[in-house]
Order: structure tokens, then sequence, then C-alpha cells
């Protein structure tokens, strides 16, 4: 892969890491305490970026999916050791973690699931978890990692940097500090880890999609037992 390729790749992870951050800061300012305006503010930048993904990453996508499907039982596996090791090392680093964690953490939004509009926000919120899991993948582990594979040691440090970066990206998950979401750091360093050892980004994308899917099959639950009671 050429330099100014290489830069390139860097230059937009650096952009999106700031862009994010930056656009959840001014979400956050505008909407204060409301949810609901915090959501139609934030998913535009998230959307945004998962349509670039597609339409600029569409033909590695298809090729990668291709392969995927070619060895599928061997790919799966990949995919369950991932995401039982992303939870695994998530479980026993953040109680040391969590005592970074402010004293008086940022604000964080829920929606009343008593009401419709709660419900139907959860579900939309649940979905725009699997959207942004799969911009995280494409950012992090093919922008940020694997496009310098050609050079052991450049990749080796850019594993670290995306991963620290892809944890720090989630600064507002725990209550507005970065040391607290490193747990989400050495996550990042297993799905870019497993990346490396299968070779497909569909391995890091099914696993980070199978991982953040929690929240929409529990929004998902709540609808169907309020329509049966």
């Amino acid at each position: 892969m050429k330099d100014s390729s290489m830069r390139k790749s860097f230059i937009s992870v650096i952009i999106i890491f700031i862009g994010t951050l930056l656009i959840l800061t001014l979400s956050r300012t505008i909407a204060g305490t409301n949810g609901y305006i915090y959501f139609f503010i934030s998913v535009f930048w998230f959307i945004g970026l998962f349509l670039r993904d597609i339409n600029t990453k569409k033909e590695m996508l298809s090729h990668q999916w291709k392969d995927f499907k070619k060895m599928k039982w061997r790919h799966i596996l990949y995919v369950v050791i991932t995401l039982i090791l992303v939870s695994f090392i998530i479980q026993i680093t953040r109680p040391f973690f969590n005592q970074f964690i402010p004293k008086n953490p940022v604000y964080s939004y829920a929606y009343d699931i008593n009401t419709a509009l709660g419900l139907l926000f959860s579900v939309l919120a649940g979905i725009v978890d699997l959207i942004v899991a799969f911009v995280e993948e494409i950012t992090y582990r093919y922008e940020g990692m694997y496009v310098y594979k050609s050079n052991k040691m450049l990749v080796s440090i850019m594993l670290i940097l995306s991963s620290i970066l892809f944890g720090f990206s989630h600064y507002y998950n725990f209550g507005g500090s970065f040391i607290a979401s490193m747990p989400y750091a050495f996550a990042g360093l297993v799905f870019g880890l497993m990346y490396l050892l299968s070779k497909n980004i569909w391995v890091p994308v099914i696993a980070h999609l199978l991982f953040n899917s929690t929240a929409i099959l529990s929004s998902l639950f709540l609808v169907i037992v309020k329509l049966i009671s």
C-alpha cells in the first residue's frame, strides 16, 4: 500500500474519532436532558458514516463476504471465539476501570419504556447501535489497522493505537472518562487480532453486531410483552 494511501486512511480514522466526540458533545449541548433531540442530532452522523462505508468499501465488503461464505463454518467459529473473548475481557477489566468513572458522571440518556414513543425510540436506538458497530469496525479495524498489514511493525503499532482510539470513542459510555473506557480498548485489541487471524472483516463486524444486539433484542422483547399484555 502506498504511503499516501496509508496517510489518507490514518487521517480518515482521526477525523472520524474527533468528529464523533464533537458531534456527541454538540448533541448533548443542544439536547440537554432531552434524549429524543439527542437521538435525532447524533443519528445523522452515524448514518452518514455508514452510507460512506457502504459506498466506498462495497467492493472489499462484497469480496470478503464471498470469502466468508466459502469457509463459513471456520469463520463462524472465529465469530463465536471473538464474541466470547470480547465479553470475557470486558468483564474482567471493567471492575478495575470503573473506579475512574467520575463521581458526577455526564448525563446518560434513556427512554421511558412505559410509553409507546419511548419503546419506539428504544428500538431505534438499538438499530443505531448496530450501525455504529459496523462503522467502528470499518474505521478502527480496517482503515485504522488492517490496511497496514504488509508492514508487520506498522500494523502492530496501528493495532494498539486504533484499539485505544476505539476505546476512547466510548467516552460518554463511561460517564465522561477516557480511562474508564479502557475495557473497550482491550476489546478492540481482540477484534483486531481476530481480524488479523481470520483475514476477513466480516468476522469482527458480525461479532461486534452480536455484542451490540442486546439493546435491540431487549427492546423488541419489551415491545412483544407490551403487545401481549
